[in-house]
């Protein structure tokens, strides 16, 4: 057997053990508990980005004002368009406040921006860790060493066994070593994953993925009719759902309010 093809169970051999390590570790860190409870559709938000909450939650609430048309269009921005019929939840109160603050018209990054959507966002992040589907920092850490191991772990012993049995250049490779092109692979996979993985862990939880996959799979059936019938009229809480979930259209919410929300992002070519 030539030195490359050891070199490769070498490779083979890190991989296996420190995945064998890194995937159960991973998997005790990010359990999380059981949810008992109905998640919101702006806690799905806040689930879906949880690196920036505000990113897919300010949307979901602006659609779903827009729905109960308590928010309207104004100048380049959004304004408070009448009351509200129903009683609004903290951040829908916050946002409210931001957007009356700027009756010539809100944009989105001062909504963002200011300090009682701040607090609100802030509010509702805390009770999803309190729930843990959150990951606390501290997790977090741990989480992104486990990545680090594997990171490690995978290509060190392959870079000291290079060194050692002195590659200077590719030995030819023979049929019946064409089996080292999966370790090559899977190499690859783990070296570049494990390296985004150590700059960016998880935020959240296997419950909080598994929560937003029982919301999205229970409101399949509106989310077909929604694509089906663009004028099908929807709640507000259904509305905010929708974007959470990720649909850019939504009933009730016109076109350019969607664009100054960020409920739809438009593309280079219109």
């Amino acid at each position: 057997m030539s030195s490359q093809s050891v070199g490769f169970l070498v490779l083979t051999a890190s991989l296996v053990v420190s995945w064998s390590v890194v995937a159960p570790w991973k998997r005790f860190l990010r359990r999380g508990p059981a949810v008992s409870r109905d998640v919101h559709p702006y806690e799905v938000a806040c689930l879906r980005e949880a690196d920036d909450a505000r990113k897919r939650l300010l949307p979901a609430v602006l659609g779903a004002l827009r729905v109960d048309q308590v928010l309207g269009l104004a100048g380049r921005g959004v304004r408070v368009a009448g009351p509200a019929r129903r009683r609004l939840v903290p951040v829908e109160d916050a946002v409210v406040a931001a957007v009356a603050a700027r009756p010539e018209g809100a944009v989105l990054g001062a909504i963002a921006d200011d300090e009682r959507v701040t607090s609100a966002v802030d509010g509702l992040r805390a009770r999803l860790l309190e729930d843990g589907l959150v990951l606390a920092p501290r997790a977090r850490r741990r989480l992104r060493l486990a990545y680090l191991f594997l990171w490690v772990v995978s290509t060190g012993p392959v870079i000291v066994y290079g060194y050692l049995a002195g590659w200077t250049e590719a030995e030819k490779i023979t049929p019946a070593e064409a089996w080292i092109f999966v370790p090559i692979v899977w190499w690859f996979v783990t070296f570049f994953w494990a390296a985004f993985r150590v700059l960016d862990p998880e935020h959240t939880t296997k419950a909080a993925d598994r929560a937003v996959a029982a919301v999205a799979s229970r409101h399949r059936a509106l989310r077909r009719r929604v694509r089906r019938h663009e004028d099908l009229p929807v709640s507000a809480e259904e509305a905010a759902l929708l974007i959470a979930l990720g649909a850019d259209r939504i009933p009730g919410v016109e076109h350019e309010f969607a664009l100054r929300a960020r409920i739809y992002v438009p593309t280079g070519d219109g």
